[in-house]
Formats: C-alpha cells, structure tokens, sequence
C-alpha cells in the first residue's frame, strides 16, 4: 500500500516539514503536521504554493520523490497527471510515466520551489 505523506516549505522557518497535510480551504491556509504532533497546528504552517504529495515512487539513491520535484532526465518536473490517474513526468509537451524512465538513473536534483531555473523549457514555451 502506497505512504500517503505530504511536504510543504515552513513559513516560520523556511525548512521543508514531512507529514499529513492539514487544510483550511476557506482561508487558503495549509500545514504539514507530523503524525505524532497533531495537536501544534500552529507550528506547522506551510506555503500553500509549496505543499506537494509523495508519489510512493524513490529515485536511484532511495530518495523519495515528491510533486514538483526535478529530476535529472531532461529536468523533468513531476505532477499529478488526473487524465491518466498517475505522476508523470514532464518537459513541456513531451509527458512520460516512471516506467519509461530509465530508473537506475534517475535522480532528484530540485523541485520547482527552490530551483525554478533548473526547468529553462518551462521559461522557454512562454517567450
């Protein structure tokens, strides 16, 4: 069965926190709680912008890889892709599944939070 956990980048203290995403939709406010501190909400805000799901799949050193993550296969972005019902792996108009990559090299190598020059196609569709 597939670990349902989330990440999201701290406002308090800019650190990337793991665990159950907590939402108040009204107020577009979001916090990743740690399973065994439900209770401290409040510590835990989040950068709604910033809040991405694990997609149960690791990259070639075990790292886990999560929405909006880049990896080194042409800086591909991952997404949740709802057309197929999987995360997908993108670079512009070319999409492609994590069985089509070659995974004993695939690699993290940012996400598009922190890294958004690492993905130039992205910028380039728009000029």
């Amino acid at each position: 069965m597939k670990e349902i956990k989330f990440r999201g980048k701290s406002i308090k203290t800019g650190n990337w926190l793991f665990g159950d995403l907590v939402q108040d939709l009204k107020n577009n406010r979001c916090a990743i709680v740690p399973q065994e501190r439900v209770w401290q909400v409040v510590d835990y805000e989040v950068d709604s912008e910033s809040v991405g799901q694990y997609t149960g799949l690791k990259d070639k050193n075990g790292k886990e890889i999560y929405e909006g993550d880049i990896i080194n296969y042409y800086n591909c972005v991952c997404e949740w892709f709802p057309q197929y019902a999987q995360y997908i792996f993108h670079m512009g108009v070319y999409v492609f599944s994590f069985d089509e990559l070659p995974q004993d090299y695939i690699q993290v190598i940012g996400n598009i939070y922190e890294n958004p020059e690492l993905i130039g196609w992205k910028t380039n569709e728009t000029n």
